[in-house]
């Protein structure tokens, strides 16, 4: 199983527990990194994750995002390709940094890419073949109890 983890997702860890979907988002990202670092599944890095993370100025957080991303054993780098991708999501309305990551996704071909960020979900589902690009929320896509939050 390959899977690309947008940058909300590899934030989430660190985000204030109090509300529950956090919570619960927390926990899924939690079990997926244990499963990648168990050797089960396979975490696809990408330039554009990097990029973003050296953007965070909360220096203890974004030193964490990096090494949860050391443990990729496949990465998508910046080409034209994927810069191309992104371009073309942006003008359908997809932010920047989402378009990115979904042209990072689609182009490494993983089996899903998983994101906590409800609109990139909704855009993605609507814009990208699924046969190509599955675009899933960690809990939801893992079966945990609290799922059905806001989907």
């Amino acid at each position: 199983m390959r899977i690309y983890l947008d940058s909300c997702c590899l934030n989430r860890p660190f985000d204030d527990p109090r509300q529950e979907r956090i919570r619960i988002e927390s926990f899924a990202i939690e079990r997926i990194m244990a499963r990648i670092h168990a050797g089960d599944w396979m975490l696809v890095g990408s330039d554009a994750l990097v990029l973003e993370t050296l953007r965070n100025p909360d220096t203890a957080r974004r030193d964490a995002v990096l090494e949860m991303l050391e443990q990729s054993r496949e990465w998508v780098p910046l080409t034209e390709s994927v810069q191309s991708l992104a371009g073309e999501l942006a003008r359908l309305g997809v932010a920047e940094w989402d378009a990115f990551h979904l042209a990072s996704a689609s182009y490494a071909q993983v089996d899903v890419m998983l994101t906590v960020d409800d609109r990139l979900y909704r855009q993605a589902r609507r814009l990208l073949r699924a046969d190509r690009t599955r675009v899933e929320l960690p809990a939801a896509w893992l079966e945990l109890p609290g799922k059905e939050i806001e989907q």
